[in-house]
């Protein structure tokens, strides 16, 4: 039994092996090709190199603020809130009544100085009528005007427990006093915001690269609208500082509201009639930037000195010539 075992093994090694060496003498081997890296596609997509003005340009986000912010405070010496009549994203009317205080301790000071007046006056007369010495009239006299000036003080306070706005807009910031609070003299109260004059502002490490009066385009709600830088303020924070950039807007967008976020594209300068290309068919790195030129059929790689670029375009300074073509990068 081991033995017919074996030798079917052995049969079965003889086949193999001469089938094998049978099929070595007629097969064929295919070739293993090596992609080109200059290929000959046409599906390339190509460029033809040419002339034209390119804007250097950067493109940041921004928050729509208003341009004019007015706080309204009581002018009292300290005193409680009683009502306030406004909440935040109110719209009010110049002259309309936005909060008044407790003028309970007013009116009973008040109360007490017109009393004490009175008795004054009393006095004063019975030192007329008896004939009394000159200076204590004088003296009763200069007390009765020292009081009268407490009097009137006191009723212009009562007068400035209406906080009245100065000013037509919208009630703006995340805090607004309650009743009961305890408010000093000029302490901002409520803060109104002007409808008719928005800016948008911009919070960006590109922010130190713009000046002043450089043209801006904004871009909310697909409706695009010119504009200027107005202003760079620079803040500090925790020992560090950021530069804040103001971009005026020309015309106020349609149903816009404060905070919302838009993109604003500022132009900084423009180089005429150079060779540019889109930024898809330039490769750049720290050390050299190369571009692919489509010669008879194939690519060919060739090396460039880049100039200015925006965020679609890039300057050729030298490495192409106007005519030739490119092919992009994918």
């Amino acid at each position: 039994m081991m033995g017919n075992r074996k030798a079917m093994i052995i049969i079965i090694i003889f086949v193999i092996v001469t089938c094998t060496c049978g099929c070595g003498s007629t097969a064929k081997y295919k070739e293993l090709t090596v992609p080109e890296i200059a290929g000959t596609d046409s599906n390339y997509q190509l460029y033809k190199v040419k002339r034209h003005d390119i804007h250097k340009e950067i493109t940041l986000d921004g928050t729509l603020i208003p341009a004019k912010e007015y706080s309204m405070c009581f002018y009292t010496s300290g005193a409680y809130i009683k009502s306030v009549n406004v909440k935040e994203g109110d719209m009010v009317e110049k002259g309309q009544v936005l909060a008044e205080l407790d003028t309970d301790s007013i009116n009973f000071r008040i109360s007490l100085q017109e009393i004490r007046l009175k008795k004054m006056n009393l006095i004063l007369e019975n030192l007329i009528s008896s004939n009394g010495k000159e200076r204590d009239v004088k003296s009763v006299q200069l007390d009765i005007e020292k009081n009268q000036i407490i009097l009137e003080n006191l009723k212009k306070e009562l007068a400035n427990s209406k906080l009245i706005s100065n000013v037509s807009g919208k009630v703006i910031g995340s805090e607004i006093v309650k009743a009961g609070n305890r408010v000093r003299m000029n302490q901002p109260v409520i803060n109104i915001a002007d409808l008719e004059q928005i800016q948008v502002e911009c919070k960006d490490e590109k922010v130190g690269k713009l000046k002043i009066g450089m043209i801006a385009k904004i871009v909310y709600n697909d409706e695009s609208i010119n504009g200027d830088v107005a202003a760079i303020v620079e803040k500090g924070v925790e020992n560090s500082s950021s530069k804040i950039a103001r971009v005026n807007i020309d015309k106020l967008p349609r149903r816009y509201k404060f905070g919302e976020i838009v993109e604003v594209t500022i132009s900084l300068g423009m180089r005429e009639n150079v060779i540019a290309v889109p930024k898809n068919y330039v490769k750049s790195t720290d050390k050299y930037s190369i571009v692919q030129v489509w010669q008879k059929g194939s690519k060919v790689i060739r090396y460039v000195e880049i100039g200015v670029e925006n965020d679609s375009e890039v300057e050729i300074v030298s490495g192409l010539k106007e005519d030739e073509e490119i092919v992009r990068f994918y």
